[in-house]
C-alpha cells in the first residue's frame, strides 16, 4: 500500500509539473498568435483550467509536505511543538478552504446545468 502511495504522489507531483509547463507555454504561445494578429481564443479557458487544476494538485502536495506558509524568522525562534502546532493550524485552513472552493464549486455547477 506504501508503494502505490509513494507512485501516486509522485505522479501527483508530475502533473503538476506538466501542467505547470504547459500553462506557461499555453500562455507564451497564446500572446505570440495575438501579436501577429492570429488569437487562439480557446487558449485562456485551456489555461484557466489548467491552472484551477494545479492549484488542487500543488495545494494538496503542500498539505503533505512541510512547504507552507512560512514566516522564517519569527517560526524558528518558537519551539518545535509551538512549531508543529502552527503546521498543524495552517494545514487544517487550507484544508477547509479548499472544502468551501469544493463546496461552492459544486453549487455553482450544478445552478448553471439545472442538477
Amino acid at each position: 500500500m506504501k508503494k502505490l502511495y509513494k507512485a501516486f504522489c509522485k505522479f501527483e507531483e508530475v502533473l503538476a509539473m506538466l501542467l505547470l509547463g504547459g500553462l506557461a507555454a499555453l500562455v507564451f504561445i497564446s500572446a505570440l498568435m495575438r501579436t501577429f494578429k492570429h488569437p487562439l481564443n480557446w487558449a485562456q479557458d485551456i489555461a484557466l483550467v489548467a491552472f484551477a487544476w494545479m492549484i488542487f494538485f500543488g495545494s494538496d502536495i503542500a498539505v503533505r509536505g512541510s512547504g507552507l506558509i512560512g514566516i522564517d524568522m519569527l517560526v524558528k525562534h518558537f519551539p518545535n511543538n509551538v512549531r508543529k502546532t502552527i503546521d498543524i493550524i495552517f494545514k487544517i485552513m487550507i484544508l477547509v478552504f479548499l472544502c468551501i472552493l469544493v463546496f461552492y464549486g459544486i453549487r455553482i455547477r450544478s445552478s448553471e446545468t439545472g442538477f
